[in-house]
């Protein structure tokens, strides 16, 4: 090799070492460099919201109801009448009780089935971790499917696989 070639070489290691020790220390020493940072700003904390002011309940006054007595039946004289007020309930609160009908009961949830539609690569052990998490119900995806499935370990890709709940899966 001739001499020229390698102290090219020698020329560009150095270069190259000697901007690498420059972008290295360059993060380290900016507060060596007279380059004052400025200290990161604090956003100021929110005044406190206003104390609700209180509210004064209305004042609410008795009303008396004074019922009539039915038990003395009415004499034919008539007793003079003296303007008196009072309030009655209405009629709608003496009536018979309010009759609350019952809650009709809830149909049961009718649940549409899953399906699955098979892409490259699937098998029934991924499909079960896909729906269950695990795959240890990659036999409960192969029974329901049996009228598809021929050999557990062959998918054809594009199959639309049945997927069961977990509670129609027959535990043993």
């Amino acid at each position: 090799m001739q001499n020229d070639i390698k102290i090219g070489i020698i020329v560009g290691i150095v270069v190259v070492a000697a901007a690498a020790v420059l972008f290295v220390t360059q993060g380290r020493d900016q507060d060596k460099s007279g380059v004052e940072v400025p200290p990161p700003v604090q956003a100021e904390p929110a005044p406190p919201a206003p104390a609700p002011m209180p509210v004064p309940e209305p004042v609410l006054e008795p009303v008396v109801v004074e019922p009539k007595l039915q038990s003395q039946p009415e004499t034919a004289v008539a007793a003079p009448e003296t303007p008196s007020v009072s309030v009655t309930p209405p009629p709608a609160a003496e009536s018979q009780p309010a009759v609350i009908p019952p809650a009709p009961e809830p149909e049961p949830e009718v649940r549409q089935p899953r399906f699955h539609t098979v892409a490259t690569g699937d098998n029934l052990y991924i499909i079960s971790e896909q729906y269950y998490g695990s795959g240890k119900f990659a036999d409960s995806i192969y029974e329901a499917n049996r009228n598809l499935i021929k050999n557990k370990d062959v998918l054809q890709v594009g199959w639309k696989l049945r997927i069961p709940y977990p509670e129609e899966i027959v535990k043993p």
